[in-house]
């Protein structure tokens, strides 16, 4: 099945969902707001990474805004069941998305969808800057991002990378890994990053881009080897592992994130409004160390600097989708 395929059969599941996304009985002004129950749709369901941090910048902007913030996990269809309430949502600050970075990989994968990823939405905040760290199995003969690379030119048919699924972020990092690298790696997808992991440990591959929550206690114990972490610094509790940039590839400096979304159309003294009380929220001690807990560094940066950063990764990823010729099947 093609890409345009799945998301067209993708997209008329979800049409009668569309008619139950609420809709305000009345305007009201921007200063007004907010006035009654916020509510915030997470693309996938409850217990994973996105919706712990969606509940606890929800429970603080409630505290912060004196109205009530509401968690609404629609998972389902690569994310595609979620996307399609929030995008056809009243633009007034009442439904929100909650999503990472993934956000920005969607316009690459999927065609015929009814709403855009990146023109249906706009970014209010970047709640909290989420690197990715690319470790490999520790019984290949190599010590380094260096050794690793020349291994894998002197050897291409031995190279291969897990990911969480195709399309995902592990996948699309490990591709730009051999595009820029020059080297060849053997794509092999999981159904998400626990069978990934374990396959890893057990050396079925030899490679994976994982986040550091996740992999970081199997690091410290020694069961992988980490050659490398996205973004521009070390950091903080994987100090011993240098950057991607630091060691010769700087299209690595970036790293992943969790932000929050209004449908498009959504008045720019509500958008404001909404960005302020997120950098609120995230310099909370209490929040600060919980989604520092989840191996993410809060960030509360504004609409303007969340929406640069949206269309930098999302034409990194179409480069890296064309190139690799990806498609979801």
């Amino acid at each position: 099945m093609t890409t345009s395929n799945t998301a067209a059969r993708l997209a008329a599941g979800v049409a009668g969902l569309l008619l139950l996304a609420p809709h305000p009985a009345h305007a009201e002004k921007p200063a007004d707001y907010p006035t009654h129950p916020i509510r915030i749709i997470v693309p996938y369901a409850a217990g994973g990474g996105t919706d712990i941090i969606a509940r606890t910048v929800g429970a603080a902007l409630s505290r912060q805004m004196g109205q009530p913030v509401v968690v609404d996990n629609r998972p389902g269809g690569q994310t595609v069941v979620a996307y399609s309430i929030a995008s056809k949502a009243a633009p007034d600050g009442y439904t929100l998305l909650l999503n990472n970075s993934a956000h920005s990989i969607q316009p690459a994968l999927f065609k015929d969808l009814p709403y855009d990823a990146i023109k249906s939405f706009r970014g209010v905040a970047g709640i909290a800057a989420a690197p990715v760290v690319f470790v490999v199995d520790r019984k290949l003969p190599v010590t380094d991002l260096k050794s690793y690379l020349a291994y894998g030119k002197a050897s291409p048919e031995r190279l291969n990378f897990g990911s969480f699924g195709a399309g995902t972020g592990s996948h699309l990092w490990g591709e730009m890994l051999a595009s820029v690298s020059g080297i060849d790696m053997m794509h092999v997808p999981y159904k998400g990053s626990a069978p990934a992991i374990q396959d890893l440990i057990g050396g079925q591959i030899n490679g994976l881009f994982v986040d550091p929550l996740a992999i970081k206690p199997h690091i410290q114990a020694g069961t992988v080897r980490a050659l490398g972490v996205t973004g521009p610094r070390r950091w903080k509790g994987l100090e011993s592992v240098p950057t991607f940039a630091e060691q010769g590839y700087p299209q690595f400096a970036d790293v992943g994130w969790f932000g929050l979304f209004a449908p498009a159309g959504t008045p720019d003294a509500i958008v404001n409004r909404l960005s302020a009380e997120v950098a609120k929220a995230v310099a909370v001690p209490e929040v600060k160390a919980r989604l520092q807990e989840l191996g993410t560094e809060p960030s509360g940066t504004t609409p303007a600097a969340f929406d640069a950063q949206i269309r930098k990764d999302a034409e990194r990823w179409a480069r890296v989708v064309a190139e690799k010729h990806i498609t979801l099947q």
